[in-house]
């Protein structure tokens, strides 16, 4: 069997990828990060499917793992041939197994065909994905290798009836896991633990023959405190028929006291209403009309305090009878308009000014520009000529250096092609000749009778002269070309001095105009000109806002008027200072108008004042009063008397009412006759003892309870004794049988053990011989301290003793499990070979093994169909 073709159409980071199979070795040596180890994948997913699916981790599920990096369809297509037969599969995978679509297909009929299932890799191989990845499939840094249940079957030629030796492996874990979970010596093993169980259930139940001894001893104790409580209540009855009666008298005598009381308290309350009485004088006022008058007085006090706000001081009255004039607000605020424009003339006027440097500047720049000024357009364009004649400049020596270069190029070109002309003329002539001498061979044949020869001879001949004739004509027109660059560059050079010599004479008009200093730089003398420039056109601006007649005509007529509306009032201001002086008259003219408002509103609360206070006078006149200083004060007595009177009536009518109803409740005759019994005993020293009695019966309730729950615990310690005593005869007797199961299951093992050696037994000496071939090709030398044990196991004998091959180094590691996988390989498929998949498994070996490593593929490759991956050139 072997693999002819494979396309990836999207798997890990691989897309669109196509690799067609040759036999022998196939190598494919690509960098880190290529996708070697994803294509062998590709490879064993496509035969076995995706391992570690119910893994979490993206890196140890391979179907999550493998997803595309770009998206897309997820799977592709493999060919192989099998028995002589050839055949296609492809399969999709989606984001579980549910959703993979696998289909095989005959490529000679391109029809579908059921020769394989989805389990393609354990149909073709008749293994295992397990003893695949064992065997044919060797990955990097996993070359080592252990016998599989399908690698034992394959070998011994029991691929198609795999039950009685792929299932060993189980088999003998099975018979481990119960053997170990019975085993009668370990803490875990259920028969420990059973016969652990048995000695502690023996020791209960001997402990547990005491308990009938108690529960007897506890019950009499019970009973006996059964007998104490009963009479302890009988006592306690008779106190609470005691208490009883001793309790009625106790509420007669409660109601006697009550209803003595209320007796009392209503012959008070009548004392105090007669002494509230003689305070009124007999008339006893309303609480509304109390309430309103203390309105009143409130209302009074409130504008006695307003009146105290407008009263008016003695320098206030005094300015209220001076007769100073009114100023209307309609020409107060006409002058406010004028004093604020004559003082914005007057700023205006003051900061146009120029000072004495500035006039200098002014004389200065007159005389620099008495014949003219520039215009700004005109400086700027004499800057943009500047600066375009100094590009010019390095324009121009640019193309200097550019046109010495295809000179000299342009020399070196006339010599080669003049070389090449003469050489090109003896090509010519001889090539001319050549074609007269086809042209006249071919007439020669004509005539001696071979007309398609002669023909033949001269139209080559023509061909040749013209081929001459041409090729002189090709040379000439790509000098022609060369010498038109030159010329364009030294018109395009002609063209830019010419412009460059305008820019100049610009410039130098413009600097023999304004007298460019010797020793300036241009463009800084041009910055300089157009500083001055604008200087003196601010300066001519300043002056001319300075001096205006308009102006000047203007504030004298402003400050006339002005002085003119303060003489009209007396006011003189003591400086110009206009917009102050009408701040302070207009301040004059409110403060005399607030003046007379507040005397107005001082007249009007004296009266309202007045009338209050007369009303609150004749009230209390009419209660036969005579009115203080403070008639509130007076008012808020009289209420809190009459609050004190309206509370005490009511109290009085309450215990009036009470009194009332005690009577017709109760027999008040019997009530007042009542009499202390003698003899009695009081309630408290009753309460004392029923106290006692009732904690004595609580004890005695607590000493029956907490014997009847030690009688309900032993009880059920016994029926716990009594389970234990069944327990024990069904343990003891499930012992026995699980303990005869142990030693049954023991035997087994041991006879599966023994037939599966001697089955394996069979081809160990074939597999070593196989693993000795491949060792010498690989190493050079043989395997003398190699042997094999009958369950397929290899070990190197060191210090006399057989060792593990786990002891050795990783590359010894490594070199042993390649040699042994190919030699199962040799050992399960003698007859169809299958291919190998190596993914870079020297990787580990040492310089000289690695060329042993060679060897080896080289060997192999002959007889087996090879995949070979790897990322270095000294292992390929």
């Amino acid at each position: 069997m072997k693999l002819i073709k494979c396309h990836i159409e999207n798997f890990g980071k691989l897309s669109d990828f196509t690799y067609d199979f040759t036999d022998g070795c196939n190598t494919v040596c690509e960098g880190n990060g290529w996708g070697k180890s994803t294509l062998a994948a590709f490879l064993r997913v496509m035969l076995f499917g995706f391992r570690n699916e119910g893994k979490r981790d993206p890196l140890e599920n391979e179907r999550k793992r493998y997803s595309p990096w770009q998206k897309g369809v997820y799977g592709g297509e493999l060919r192989f041939e099998s028995e002589g037969k050839q055949y296609s599969v492809r399969r999709t995978f989606g984001s579980k197994s549910a959703e993979d679509e696998f289909q095989l297909t005959d490529t000679k009929t391109n029809l579908p065909c059921s020769d394989f299932t989805q389990n393609l890799g354990e149909e073709l191989f008749r293994i295992d994905a397990g003893s695949f990845e064992r065997t044919i499939f060797i990955s990097q840094n996993d070359c080592e290798t252990f016998v599989t249940d399908g690698i034992n079957a394959k070998i011994g030629n029991l691929a198609e009836n795999t039950d009685d030796i792929n299932n060993f492996e189980t088999a003998d874990k099975r018979l481990n896991d119960l053997l170990n979970s019975m085993s009668p010596s370990r803490k875990t093993g259920s028969l420990r633990q059973s016969k652990d169980r048995i000695t502690e259930l023996k020791t209960q139940i001997r402990n547990g023959q005491e308990i009938q001894n108690t529960m007897e001893s506890i019950d009499t104790r019970k009973k006996a405190a059964i007998e104490e409580r009963e009479k302890l209540s009988a006592e306690l009855t008779e106190l609470q028929e005691r208490q009883k009666e001793l309790g009625i008298y106790k509420d007669q005598q409660a109601k006697k006291e009550k209803y003595l009381d209320l007796r009392a308290k209503m012959a008070q309350r009548q004392q105090t209403l007669k002494e509230a009485e003689s305070y009124f004088n007999g008339v006893i006022p309303k609480g509304e009309e109390l309430r309103e008058k203390a309105a009143v007085c409130n209302q009074g006090i409130s504008v006695r305090k307003a009146m105290e706000i407008y009263c008016l001081t003695v320098e206030e009255q005094a300015q209220c009878k001076d007769n100073f004039p009114m100023v209307d607000n309609a020409r107060l605020e006409e002058k406010y308009a004028e004093a604020q424009e004559l003082e914005s003339l007057e700023s205006t006027i003051r900061k146009n000014a120029l000072s004495g440097e500035e006039s200098r500047r002014l004389e200065e720049l007159s005389g620099y520009f008495a014949e003219g000024m520039p215009q700004e357009a005109e400086i700027d364009s004499v800057k943009n000529a500047w600066t375009n004649r100094n590009e010019g400049k390095s324009l121009l020596q640019a193309k200097e250096i550019q046109r010495k270069t295809l000179q000299s190029i342009q020399a070196q070109e006339d010599a080669r092609c003049l070389r090449e002309q003469e050489e090109a003329g003896k090509r010519k002539k001889i090539l001319l000749l050549f074609g007269i001498l086809l042209s006249l061979g071919g007439f020669a044949v004509i005539l001696l009778g071979q007309g398609v020869i002669g023909g033949v001879l001269i139209v080559l001949g023509i061909a040749a002269v013209a081929a001459a004739l041409l090729f002189t004509a090709g040379r000439s027109k790509v000098q022609t070309g060369e010498n038109t660059e030159l010329s364009y560059l030294e018109q395009e050079m002609e063209e830019l001095e010419a412009q460059v010599r305008i820019e100049e004479e610009q410039i130098d008009d413009f600097c023999t105009r304004w007298g460019l200093r010797e020793g300036l730089e241009l463009t800084s003398w041009l910055v300089e000109l157009q500083n001055k420039r604008r200087d003196y056109e601010a300066l001519l601006e300043r002056q001319k806002q300075a001096g205006s007649d308009e102006k000047t005509a203007r504030i004298a007529a402003l400050q006339k008027d002005l002085q003119q509306f303060f003489a009209e009032y007396g006011e003189v201001p003591e400086t110009q200072n206009y917009l102050a002086a009408l701040h302070e008259l207009a301040g004059k003219c409110r403060q005399r108008q607030l003046l007379l408002e507040k005397q107005k509103k001082y007249l009007q609360q004296k009266q309202k004042y007045e009338a209050l206070a007369e009303q609150v006078k004749n009230y209390l006149m009419s209660l036969q009063l005579i009115p203080e200083e403070h008639p509130e004060e007076q008012l808020a007595e009289l209420e809190s008397h009459r609050k004190d009177y309206e509370k005490e009536l009511q109290e009085y009518r309450r215990i009036e009412q009470e009194i009332k109803a005690f009577e017709e409740k109760e027999d008040i005759p019997a009530l007042l006759a009542l009499k202390i019994p003698e003899g009695e005993e009081s309630l408290e020293s009753l309460a004392d003892e029923m106290q006692v009695l009732s904690e004595r019966m609580e004890e005695r309730f607590q000493t029956i309870d907490s014997y009847q729950k030690q009688l309900s615990d032993l009880q059920e310690s016994w029926d716990t004794v009594e389970n234990m005593q069944e327990e024990l005869e069904a343990l003891q007797e499930k012992t026995e049988e699980r303990l005869k199961q142990y030693e049954l299951l023991g035997m087994t093992k041991n006879l599966l053990e023994q037939a599966k050696s001697s089955f394996t037994a069979k081809y160990t000496e074939p597999v070593m011989q196989g693993f000795r071939k491949y060792y010498r090709i690989l190493t050079g030398t043989e395997c003398e301290n190699y042997q094999m044990d009958a369950n397929t196991r290899l070990q190197v004998i060191e210090g006399n003793m057989p060792r593990d091959i786990g002891y050795l180094s990783l590359g010894n590691r490594d070199l042993i499990g390649i040699c042994m996988r190919l030699a199962l390989v040799e050992a399960m498929y003698e007859e169809q070979k299958p291919f190998l998949i190596l993914d870079d498994p020297f990787v580990n070996l040492d310089e000289n093994r690695t060329k042993g490593a060679m060897r080896f593929l080289t060997e192999i490759a002959k007889e087996y169909q090879v995949i070979y991956f790897t990322c270095h050139g000294s292992r390929e």
